[in-house]
Formats: C-alpha cells, structure tokens, sequence
C-alpha cells in the first residue's frame, strides 16, 4: 500500500472530518504493557511511550502546517 503524503492525509481530513482519525491519520496507538509490572523494563516502555507521543505530536504539527498553507 502506497504511503500517503501529508497533503494527501489532509484531503482525507477534510473529507472524512476530525472524529475519523483511522481515515488520514498516520501515527498508531500506543499498546500499553500487560502482565506483572515486573515482567517488564519501565525504562524501555517509557522510551516506547516517548516516542510515539513525539512521532504523533510530529505528525500533528506537519497537518496544522499543511491546513495553514491552505487558508493564507
């Protein structure tokens, strides 16, 4: 499946609206760790959370850029 562009995940915004983000958006959810809370490092999964949160705030910024262009 062909990677969609951020003018492309806008378009898809647009259409689709805000309350359907499985439609244009490009970041997953977090899965949170199972089990007993030492059967897991907490360093590693706070790295992991980390991550995702700035991959998601990343993608956020480049769609408010994007929206941006639009409306000048």
């Amino acid at each position: 499946m062909k990677k969609l562009s951020i003018e492309e995940r806008v378009d898809r915004l647009l259409k689709e609206g805000i309350d359907n983000p499985k439609k244009w958006a490009a970041v997953h959810g977090y899965e949170e760790p199972v089990g007993d809370a030492c059967d897991f490092d907490w360093y590693e999964e706070w790295k992991k959370l980390r991550n995702h949160h700035l991959e998601e705030t990343n993608f956020l910024f480049d769609v408010i850029r994007e929206l941006t262009k639009r409306i000048q």
